[in-house]
């Protein structure tokens, strides 16, 4: 007896990878007790980051197969977004803020990385 699959009907999105998300946003979210902001300068950040998050991954996904675009447009982002911080945040939450993103951003890379293992074959004899 065969069961007939229902069809799905799949909306025509575009798919984002992963490794183009940005989740700046996200992650000051997470380290507002640590950064000990205030309300203010939270709602203000907040806001600031989430347009920050919506160009970078915009940048992203329009240069996914330029990377030199990509760094280029990015930097210009990063260039303009800092003296935004600046008027909100002191210099060291700033700093603890930039420290935290590199580090997501090398353990992303890190994660996503293939393992030198993988190129390699099985070390498992094939009588196993």
């Amino acid at each position: 007896v065969q069961v007939e699959q229902p069809k799905v009907t799949v909306p025509n999105t575009t798919l984002v990878s992963p490794k183009s998300l940005s989740n700046v946003a996200g992650l000051f979210d997470q380290m507002k007790e640590y950064l000990k902001v205030t309300p203010d300068q939270y709602t203000k950040t907040m806001t600031i980051l989430k347009d920050y998050d919506t160009k970078i991954t915009g940048v992203k996904n329009a240069n996914a197969n330029n990377p030199q675009k990509t760094t280029t447009e990015i930097n210009a982002v990063n260039k303009a977004v800092i003296p935004q911080l600046k008027a909100v945040l002191k210099q060291d939450q700033i700093n603890t803020l930039v420290a935290g993103v590199t580090m997501q951003e090398n353990i992303c890379l890190l994660y996503t990385s293939p393992s030198p293992r993988d190129r390699t074959r099985s070390r498992m004899p094939s009588s196993a």
